[in-house]
């Protein structure tokens, strides 16, 4: 907006690598960078932290997630995306009572489960 840009507003449809590995890997330990994730998935990420080679890992992270839980992803982007907005929701709160439990956050915060769009 501070560029005189009008704002996303409701983008559709979006795939986000990282809500569908935490949705579908929910228990897997460890962290969910991408570049941890990408090793994950035996996707290759070369120049981490450029945006073009992020953009193009995350999409191949994509295509791994596509083919590895298949049988269980819904049969349109479409929907994919509605049900990532409620796993995001959903991340968001699990994450939430985790920093309360562990005093990172007071019982009144709550973690931001917008998605796409905060």
């Amino acid at each position: 907006m501070r560029h005189g840009v009008a704002p996303l507003v409701d983008p559709a449809p979006v795939i986000d690598p990282l809500v569908i590995d935490k949705a579908y890997d929910r228990w897997r330990r460890g962290k969910r960078t991408l570049e941890v994730v990408a090793a994950h998935y035996a996707v290759r990420l070369d120049g981490a932290h450029d945006a073009s080679a992020d953009a193009v890992a995350a999409g191949r992270v994509a295509q791994a997630l596509a083919e590895r839980f298949a049988p269980w992803l819904p049969p349109t982007a479409n929907e994919l995306h509605t049900r990532q907005i409620a796993w995001a929701r959903a991340q968001a709160a699990s994450l939430t009572d985790y920093f309360i439990q562990i005093g990172r956050l007071d019982r009144a915060e709550r973690l931001d489960g917008s998605w796409p769009v905060r």
